[in-house]
């Protein structure tokens, strides 16, 4: 280890632990109230409520986490946590909210000690007062960023497990490599850092430029570089783990946003703009963590105009000024130019200039770029304070600065309080966003959508309306009107929104399915079927649309087309309770005798009341008509007994009659044949 750098040397330790567990608790404590919220319809509905992937821990699941790039990204120990969480909590959110919340806590817990060693450093200190006062500095970085409303999104937002996921693993590398820095020999803690920033990678790939931020702590504060080319290349050969997995992440990333369409093509986003939003977004981050006030989980971009006018003109300016300073200033005061350096390079993968998805900025962006400011922010105050105990004109002054930060970090904590509130359930996200004035077409839409599934349909309407005036291609708000007008009855409204809907989405499995409803309501079951056939071709394992298909099949007479249809949607979902039982029933009672299998049919009967563990009266009757079938009536006879007593104790009183004649027939040795109406379907 170099002279001029001497070795860290912390405050003791346990006052260290008493501050670790401060922060934790005053981080808990700010984020507590989120702990009551539910999943929201902003992709926690999709990544998890019904996601089938995180559903296990088997083979097929784990698979799944590995290789998928569901959403456009590539988290598998994201999916991974998830999986966890589900086969402990289920589906209650309460479970899935408190491991985000215990993630954050444990990244602000070893932020502190990563904040210390770089203040440490920093101010090469050596007296015990001034660590003391360094731990209370790093303490006070911690908590500007662990206790920020900038950090609810991340926290708060059930799908953005990959944040504060990824962020213990990122704050484990930094540590893991400062630890190596100060000794300069011993590859131990190297090693963890390079694993744990591979880890990193595998839940979010945000934190790809760290490697180059390591190297700028090389030059300050850790003066690990010197004059010299064997120096600098020894340095970067430390890197060279790091920067491949940086290199894997970023094409696997590109792929996912690729395989989700979530590139905005340079056609629709152009370079001007793109230059624009990362002017806007260097500026915009700094401003909302000192001023973080109408915070939501959408910004949307705004128009070229507006955006490569004034805008851009001002935030450039900004940049350009800001930059000159800094550098000028970078003898005197190096932290803020490695600062500033580590704050562009961390927010450099989300600043826009491959802009993806709809946002313009999003506070989960800020979760680790922000985090050299907050150093930042400690450390000056920490300088001041310390110069004004040698300098007694200044004291009045420091001490004005404390009281300021102490006033600074309450009013923070119940910011986060009330941003958590924000995030308690879908319709307090979008009314917030809206309420701030938010004009977006996605807020419109989820705002409609909260109110549709509470019973609000006209004013659900309006919403959507409104969105598709904003965004004339938004499918989901056609789809949206569409459905409304039905419960509003009127169905013809509805075929022109759901026609407009898949016509800008005409893929869109759930559209397709939408639209043939409306069209069987009209009785015209060929154009219903046809809709039905492009849903399941788009999505094969959509076991509603499967099921409604082979229904109209069957009540066309489609009957090979039904069974073929159940058949490979078996192979892509085995264990449909839906499909099981409606496959049996079809080849036990078809009225084509050749489609007709009984072996076949009993083995799926035989699955579907496994799953009900012979307590369902529906499942067992399918049971028996396919024992009939095969001409075992005694066997059927005492199944469909038992269905009659199951169905009696269950309340399913309207079924009884039907199927007491079932049991007339098994006991006349004769098979049953329903009415064509009730072939495509178990009673």
């Amino acid at each position: 280890m170099n002279d001029s750098n001497p070795q860290f040397a912390a405050p003791n330790r346990s006052k260290l632990w008493a501050f670790r567990f401060l922060i934790a608790a005053i981080t808990f404590a700010a984020f507590t109230s989120g702990l009551s919220g539910e999943f929201v319809n902003w992709d926690d509905d999709a990544n998890i409520v019904f996601n089938e992937g995180i559903r296990g821990l088997e083979g097929e699941h784990l698979n799944w986490m590995f290789t998928t790039f569901h959403g456009g990204h590539y988290q598998p120990l994201a999916w991974l946590s998830f999986a966890i969480d589900y086969s402990v909590w289920g589906l209650n959110p309460f479970g899935f909210h408190l491991t985000n919340l215990i993630l954050h806590c444990l990244v602000a817990v070893i932020f502190f000690d990563v904040a210390l060693m770089l203040l440490s450093r920093g101010f090469q200190s050596t007296e015990s007062a001034e660590r003391n006062s360094l731990s209370r500095a790093a303490l006070i970085a911690t908590l500007l960023f662990s206790i920020h409303p900038l950090r609810v999104e991340s926290v708060t937002w059930i799908t953005e497990r990959r944040d504060v996921l990824s962020g213990v693993f990122v704050m484990v590398s930094v540590f893991g490599y400062l630890k190596f820095a100060f000794t300069d020999r011993g590859t131990a803690w190297l090693i963890v850092s390079w694993a744990s920033f591979a880890l990193a990678m595998l839940t979010k790939a945000s934190a790809v430029p760290l490697p180059a931020v390591f190297l700028i702590f090389d030059v300050f504060p850790l003066q690990r570089i010197h004059a010299s080319v064997r120096s600098v290349l020894s340095r970067i050969g430390e890197k060279i783990p790091y920067m491949i997995c940086s290199v894997v992440a970023s094409v696997l990333a590109i792929k996912a946003q690729a395989a989700a369409e979530a590139w905005q093509t340079i056609e629709r986003f152009d370079l001007a703009s793109r230059v624009a939003t990362v002017t806007y977004g260097l500026c915009w981050y700094p401003l909302k963590f000192f001023v973080p006030t109408k915070l939501c989980a959408l910004y949307p971009i705004p128009g070229r105009t507006q955006l490569v006018g004034s805008t851009f003109a001002l935030t450039t300016a900004i940049v350009v000024i800001g930059c000159i300073t800094i550098v000028a200033l970078r003898r005197r005061l190096p932290a803020l130019l490695v600062a500033t350096i580590s704050y562009a390079l961390l927010l450099g993968p989300v600043s826009g200039i491959a802009q993806s998805g709809e946002q313009f900025v999003a506070d989960r962006y800020g979760y680790l770029p922000l985090i050299p400011l907050a150093i930042l922010l400690a450390a000056a105050l920490h300088f001041v304070v310390q110069h004004a105990k040698t300098n007694p004109a200044r004291a009045s002054f420091a001490k004005l600065l404390r009281v300021s930060m102490g006033a600074y970090l309450f009013g923070l904590f119940f910011l986060t309080v009330f941003q958590t509130t924000v995030w308690s359930n879908s319709q307090s996200l979008w009314t917030h966003a809206l309420t701030i004035g938010v004009e977006s077409h996605i807020a419109h839409v989820n705002v409609a959508e909260t109110l549709r599934e509470t019973g609000h349909d006209l004013e659900a309407y309006k919403h959507y309306e409104h969105a598709a005036k904003l965004d004339r291609s938004d499918a989901k708000a056609h789809n949206g009107m569409g459905i409304t007008a039905l419960k509003l009855v009127r169905p013809e409204l509805a075929l022109k929104h759901l026609s407009k809907a898949v016509e800008l989405a005409p893929t869109h499995a759930k559209y397709r399915f939408n639209i043939a409803e409306v069209f069987a309501g009209f009785d015209e079951l060929p154009e219903a079927v046809r809709h039905l056939q492009v849903a399941v071709e788009s999505a094969p394992c959509f076991i509603d649309a499967i099921e409604r298909l082979a229904s109209m099949q069957d009540s066309t007479k489609q009957f090979a087309a039904a069974r073929t249809t159940l058949e490979n949607g078996l192979q892509c979902t085995s264990n449909s309770s839906e499909l099981l039982g409606h496959l049996a029933w079809l080849l036990a009672t078809c009225p084509d005798e050749t489609l007709r299998e009984g072996d076949r049919a009993i083995e799926l009967a035989r699955q579907l009341c496994e799953q009900t563990e012979y307590n369902d009266a529906m499942a067992l009757s399918t049971l028996a008509v396919a024992y009939a079938e095969t001409m075992d009536f005694e066997r059927a006879g005492d199944l469909q007994s038992t269905a009659i007593r199951l169905a009696s104790e269950q309340g399913i009183t309207d079924s009884i009659a039907e199927l007491r004649r079932r049991h007339a027939l098994f006991a006349d040795d004769q098979k049953y044949r329903p009415l064509l109406a009730e072939t495509n379907h178990q009673p």
